[in-house]
C-alpha cells in the first residue's frame, strides 16, 4: 500500500488549510467580549470547534455540515454536531464562523441574503457577531496550481480553473503528492461563488447587521498570554506576495507614507534570498466582520 493510500485527506487538509487554535483567538478577540458559544456553519471536520472548546469547560459549539463523513471525525466534548443545511441550524451563538471560503457555497444573492438574516436571528440576542473569509484578485481570472510542501513526505497542491466572471463561479482543487510517487488527486472540490468584500458589506447591511467591518490579517500583535490585538482596515488592494528584485532597494519614507510605485508588492514579506516569479498576479484575501450592534 502506498504513501496515499493510507494518508488521512481529512488530517491533510487541516494541516494544509487551518490554523484552529490562532483562529480562535482571532475571533475572541474580533468580539472583544467574552463569548463562549461558537457556531461553525460549513463546519468540515469542526477542527475550529475543537480548538474552542479546549479553551475551558464554559466553552460550547455547534457545528454544522451536510456531508456525514468529516462530521464523524470530528466528535469531541461540548461540541453539537448537526448535519444538516446551514438554514436550519437555529441555536444562539455568540460568534459565528464561515472560513476557507465557504461562505462561497451560498451562489447566489438571494441565498446569500436568506443565510444572513438567518444567521443575524441566531446572534442578535446575544450581541454576537458573524465571521467568514473571502479571497479574489487576478489569479482567480486565470487558471493557476500552486505546490507547497507540508511535510517532508508530502506536498499540497492548490489549483483553480478561470472564473466565469457572467456568474462569479470557481472551480477549485486540493491534491496532495507524496515522495513515492503516489498522489491523492483532487481530494477535495470545490465550486464557489466569489464574493467581493463591497457585495459582502452591502448584504450583510440589508440582512441588517448595523455594523461591518474588514480584517486583512488574523492579528496586528500578540501578547505574552497569546492573546491577539486586531484592527479593522478602511482600504484593502490586491497584492503580489513576491519580493523586490536583487537590484532594487525599498527605503521607506522617513514620514511613514508609502512610496507611490507602478508595482505591488508585499513590502512586509521581502525575502532578498527567494526569487522572483513573474506568474504571480495581485490578490487579496480578508476577513468581513458583521455585528449585531452598532457599538
Amino acid at each position: 500500500m502506498n504513501k496515499a493510500d493510507k494518508a488521512d485527506k481529512y488530517e491533510l487538509y487541516e494541516l494544509a488549510a487551518q490554523s484552529p487554535e490562532a483562529t480562535v483567538n482571532f475571533l475572541r478577540a474580533v468580539h472583544a467580549g467574552d463569548p463562549h458559544i461558537l457556531g461553525e456553519d460549513f463546519s468540515g471536520t469542526a477542527a475550529v470547534s475543537r480548538a474552542w472548546v479546549k479553551r475551558g469547560e464554559e466553552y460550547t459549539a455547534i457545528a454544522v455540515d451536510h456531508d456525514e463523513e468529516p462530521l464523524r471525525r470530528a466528535a469531541a466534548e461540548r461540541v453539537q454536531l448537526k448535519r444538516a443545511d446551514v438554514m436550519a441550524a437555529d441555536d444562539p451563538a455568540d460568534v459565528i464562523a464561515v472560513l476557507n471560503f465557504s461562505i462561497g457555497e451560498c451562489h447566489k444573492r438571494k441565498v446569500l441574503l436568506d443565510y444572513l438574516r438567518h444567521v443575524h436571528e441566531r446572534l442578535v440576542d446575544r450581541q454576537g457577531i458573524l465571521v467568514l473569509d473571502l479571497f479574489g484578485g487576478s489569479s482567480t481570472l486565470v487558471n493557476t496550481a500552486i505546490q507547497i510542501p507540508l511535510a517532508e513526505d508530502v506536498t499540497y497542491t492548490w489549483e483553480n480553473e478561470a472564473v466565469n466572471v457572467i456568474t462569479n463561479r470557481i472551480g477549485c482543487r486540493m491534491s496532495f503528492q507524496f515522495d513515492d510517487g503516489s498522489e491523492m488527486p483532487a481530494a477535495f472540490f470545490y465550486h464557489w461563488r466569489l464574493w467581493t468584500p463591497c457585495e459582502m458589506i452591502e448584504a450583510m447591511e440589508e440582512a441588517g447587521f448595523p455594523r461591518v467591518e474588514v480584517y486583512d490579517r488574523l492579528g496586528d500583535a500578540v501578547d505574552d498570554q497569546g492573546n491577539f490585538y486586531v484592527s479593522p482596515v478602511k482600504s484593502l488592494y490586491a497584492t503580489i506576495d513576491a519580493p523586490y528584485p536583487d537590484d532594487e532597494e525599498y527605503d521607506e519614507p522617513a514620514d511613514g507614507s508609502e512610496e507611490e510605485t507602478d508595482e505591488v508588492v508585499w513590502r512586509d514579506d521581502f525575502d532578498e534570498d527567494a526569487e522572483i516569479r513573474g506568474s504571480q498576479l495581485p490578490d487579496w484575501q480578508c476577513f468581513v466582520v458583521a455585528r449585531t450592534t452598532a457599538v
